[in-house]
């Protein structure tokens, strides 16, 4: 969840937020109004209970989260799609041409979950019909 000054830094970096309860609401600033990104109409908001809603990517029809696109700091562990394996794989960033490499292909999540859904678009490459 952000405090009120990321709620604000947010907004007017052009990201979109999600209310924490996950019932759909979103917002975004249009640089003059804090506006509702379905109805486009101007809200009132409380500062309280946003967060940034997640930026996706599309592969072959599937909603995937985006990788990183920040490299992690040293020691900070990352999700990474080994394609060649079918599998995704925990690993500790230490600033290595391997770990470089995996990111700079667009292949490191923050999270577990969000890396097999990136293998599992990738390989719908694969399946027939």
């Amino acid at each position: 969840m952000l405090n009120h000054r990321e709620v604000l830094e947010a907004l007017l970096a052009g990201e979109t937020l999600v209310d924490v309860a996950d019932s759909g609401i979103t917002i975004r600033f249009n640089g003059t109004n804090i506006l509702d990104q379905e109805s486009e109409e101007q809200e009132t908001i409380c500062l309280f209970d946003w967060k940034i809603k997640p930026r996706t990517i599309n592969i072959n029809g599937y909603e995937v989260p985006e990788p990183m696109r920040v490299k992690p700091s040293l020691g900070d562990k990352f999700y990474t799609v080994y394609l060649s394996a079918g599998t995704v794989e925990c690993f500790t960033f230490d600033d290595s041409m391997t770990c470089n490499r995996w990111f700079n292909q667009g292949l490191a999540h923050k999270t577990r979950e969000a890396a097999e859904l990136h293998l599992e678009a990738l390989l719908s490459f694969t399946k027939h019909g």
